[in-house]
Parts: C-alpha cells; sequence; structure tokens
C-alpha cells in the first residue's frame, strides 16, 4: 500500500513538474483527484463524478486526459507510453479480456480504474482504445 501511494505522489510530481496549469488549491484538489481520494479539511471526501464528454473530442479523450495522461503520457511505473506502439501492440496481443481485466482491477502500479471510481467500464475501454490508436494500434474491441 506504501509504493502505491509512492507511486502515485511521484506521478503527480511528474505531472505538475511537466505542466504549466492553473495552481490554484481548486485546480490542484482536482489534478489529485484524478490520482487518488482528496479529504478536505471538514474530514468529508471530495466526490467527482466522471469527466464529461466533450462533443468535439473522440470517445475515451476526456478520461484520458483526466485520469491516464500521467502516467501512460509520461511511461511511468511500466505504464505503456502512449505512442510507443511496442509496447501496446504488446498489450493488443494478449488480448481484451486481459486488458480489461488489469484496467478494472488494477495491476502492478496501476490503481483499479486509474482511479476513476465512478467510469463505467466502456469509458475505461474507450480510454484504452484512444490510446492505442494514438500509438499507432488499430484497436478492435
Amino acid at each position: 500500500m506504501l509504493c502505491r501511494w509512492i507511486v502515485l505522489l511521484s506521478c503527480s510530481f511528474l505531472y505538475a513538474y511537466h505542466q504549466k496549469e492553473d495552481l490554484s488549491i481548486e485546480a490542484s484538489i482536482a489534478r489529485f483527484q484524478a490520482q487518488a481520494p482528496v479529504v478536505l479539511s471538514d474530514g468529508n471526501l471530495a466526490q467527482k463524478s466522471p469527466p464529461e464528454q466533450s462533443s468535439k473530442e473522440a470517445p475515451g479523450v476526456t478520461v484520458y486526459k483526466k485520469y491516464c495522461h500521467t502516467c501512460h503520457g509520461n511511461g511511468i511505473a511500466g505504464a505503456p507510453k502512449v505512442g510507443n506502439q511496442l509496447q501496446w501492440q504488446e498489450r493488443y496481443d494478449q488480448g481484451w479480456p486481459l486488458i480489461m481485466q488489469r484496467a478494472l482491477q488494477g495491476y502492478k502500479g496501476m490503481p483499479a480504474k486509474g482511479h476513476c471510481v465512478k467510469c463505467t467500464e466502456q469509458d475505461i475501454k474507450d480510454a484504452i482504445v484512444y490510446m492505442m490508436k494514438e500509438s499507432g494500434i488499430n484497436a478492435q474491441h
């Protein structure tokens, strides 16, 4: 459990280092919620809804940007990096049942659903298809 938190904090710091974004408290909470639950000063758990899909974006893009980009955009903790066709082809060759099992239940350093607790199975699958397509894999599911 401690290792998982260390990986999450490392991902968050790397994400913050590489991003030129709003550094307000509200924006910081939103970024950290993508990685782990945030407990507010009043003791309540900050709730996060699944991201709304923009009509201009392909399915999976919004989920990728909010939940997957930190690790998969940088290849952190063994995550297959978007754009690395070889890494994604290896996953694709394992078949959708195993891909989805690992994405939904978590695998090695990746938390279940990438911490998108309210995402549906289809949201997760769309994000994976998007990452594969961006990596040159014509993912059929």
